[in-house]
This record gives C-alpha cells, structure tokens and sequence, in this order.
C-alpha cells in the first residue's frame, strides 16, 4: 500500500461554464481541486477546445483497489471504458491476451504505474455532452520510513539555587540611599549642568562612554548621563553590572540571568515604600511596556517632572549585564 495522487484531465468541445466545472467535480467524487484557466492547469486547444485538470486529494491504496478506483471514477463520466495500464503489449494481431488483460486490470505492484483512457465516441459522452476525451494519471509518493524516536527515561528537572540574599542586600540599600536623595532632587536635563550637580553630590568624571560621560563615587557607586547632544535623555545610577557575560558558561551565563532578575525585584521591593505602587512593572514584550525603552525587565514610577525606572537590562551577548536606576525627563520639561 501506498500513497497515490490521481489526477483526471478533461477534454471539453469549447470553453466551459462554471456549472460545468461544477458537475464535473461532482461526478468524479471525492475531487475537491478544480484548477482554472488563471492558473496552470487549462490547456487551450485548437476549434476552441478546452483541457482542465482535476486533482484527487492523496490516498492511500493497494495497486488494486487504485485500479478499481480509477476504474469506478471513468465510469461516472461514461459507459463501456476499461483501464489498461502501460506494459501491457498488444498481440500482432490486435487485442490483448485474457491474462494480460486481468493482471492490467488489477496489478499486484503499484511500482511504476500510471494509466489513461480514452474516450471519443458516443459511448464515452453519457453523463456530460460536452466532455470529448478523458484520461487520468497516478503519481505515486515514495514510502516515507521514518524510524521510531529512541525512547528516553524521564529526567528530573535540574534544581535551582535560592539567590543568597548577601547578593540581593547590596542592591536593596543602594536604591534606598539613591531614592532617598535624588527622587526629588531638582535634576537640570543640560549636559554641563547636570554633570555639575553630580559632582556636587559626590561624583567625579572618569570618562567617556558611549552615549555620554561616566561618573564614579567613593562608594563604588556609577552613573552615566545618555545625551542628545547637549540634552540629558537619563541620569542612570548602576546598580550592579557583570562585565564580559559571554566568557562565562552556559551554566554560569545562565545562572547570572537569573541573579540580575532576582535583584530586579529586590530593587523593586525596596523602592515601593517610598514610591508606592508602580504604574508598570514587567518584560520587554509585556502590554504596555513603556515606549522608548530598552531593557528586559522595567519597573516604572510616574512623578510631575520625572520618570522613575528600575531596569534590567544587557542590550547583546557580549554586552554587560546591567541593573540600574533611571531617572528620566518627562517629555516637553
């Protein structure tokens, strides 16, 4: 047994109507695909004749009950037809021998089979006037053997470490003493400016970043200002970074990830008593996720001037992870 495609051409006497196509696809019964002239299948002859296809869903039969098949279809289109399948040689004298007739009726192999008939006469036109000729072709698709998936026994879940809460404390204080000076401090949003008013709070320049200039303080705490050119986008304080992530293992990557999320909703925790309820607090991806923002993970505080984010961030592979907070100017001040 396997997989067969049959697929029927119809020769009409001229171009032909819809319900012709119609009553067509209802005799050969279960054919669901009628190709139109806008696609491949219409062959135009000459005297305005007309050749459509017609193709059966994949079925799977033995050689046999493909020949039946075949057999019961070309019926519904017209009396007297018999298939004959290739291979099968006429005797000198015309005609076929019994045998060879019953083995092209029902062959025991399906290897390389296809079969047509014709149909001219007035016999072969008893259920559509207009068909004028009718043959058929069988594609057969090749065994697909697709061995059996190797059977494994179930694996326990790996088990996951608790965060140590030495790591989560550090971060917790850092938000606290940074909320509790700067959540309502009068940040100016000018690049000169506000890098003076860091310096005034402790912090001192080491260099050039990226985006905008870095500032370190004595307790090891950093802050970097993005600018658009002389305009402050944010002030960011870090809140804890891992350098160079991609030299560590998959293992180690992985369980780093999961070190900086939980420190996420540490810094979270610790900012709620004195920010409240957030507006949002979520994943890239989550609804309503804040606008313009590049980070995995963002919690945010809405204040009159000012925005208020924690977020989780590591912008590629080889860049750090980084956990910050972000004081932001609300757009127009």
């Amino acid at each position: 047994m396997k997989k067969t495609v049959v697929t029927w051409r119809l020769g009409f006497l001229s171009p032909v109507q819809d319900s012709q196509l119609a009553e067509a696809r209802a005799l050969l019964e279960p054919i669901a695909d009628v190709r139109r002239a806008d696609d491949f299948a219409v062959i135009d002859r000459e005297f305005g004749q007309s050749d459509y296809l017609f193709t059966e869903p994949a079925a799977e039969r033995t050689a046999s009950e493909l020949a039946l098949h075949c057999l019961r279809q070309a019926h519904r289109l017209g009396r007297a037809w018999s298939i004959m399948w290739p291979g099968v040689k006429p005797l000198p004298n015309g005609g076929y021998l019994a045998s060879d007739v019953n083995a092209a009726l029902y062959p025991e192999s399906l290897d390389g089979l296809s079969g047509s008939f014709n149909a001219s006469g007035p016999m072969g036109r008893g259920a559509l006037p207009t068909i004028e000729t009718a043959s058929f072709s069988v594609i057969l698709a090749a065994d697909e053997k697709t061995p059996p998936p190797p059977i494994k026994a179930p694996s326990a879940p790996p088990i996951e470490e608790p965060i140590p809460t030495e790591l989560l404390r550090p971060v917790m204080s850092a938000v606290l003493d940074l909320l509790v000076r700067f959540r309502a401090f009068p940040w100016h949003w000018t690049r000169d400016a506000a890098a003076a008013q860091l310096e005034q709070a402790g912090y001192r320049c080491t260099g050039e970043g990226y985006e905008g200039p870095i500032f370190s303080a004595a307790n090891g705490t950093t802050a970097q200002l993005p600018c658009d050119g002389a305009q402050v986008r944010a002030i960011e304080f870090t809140l804890a970074v891992q350098t160079d992530p991609h030299l560590l293992d998959e293992t180690a990557y992985a369980r780093r990830q999961r070190e900086f999320e939980e420190m996420f909703r540490a810094a979270n925790a610790a900012a709620r008593p004195l920010l409240g309820a957030p507006a949002f607090s979520g994943a890239a991806g989550d609804p309503g996720f804040p606008d313009g923002v590049w980070a995995d993970w963002v919690t945010l505080w809405p204040a009159a001037d000012r925005n208020i984010l924690v977020l989780q961030r590591q912008n590629d592979r080889e860049l750090p992870l980084e956990l910050c907070l972000v004081f932001v100017p609300v757009p127009g001040d």
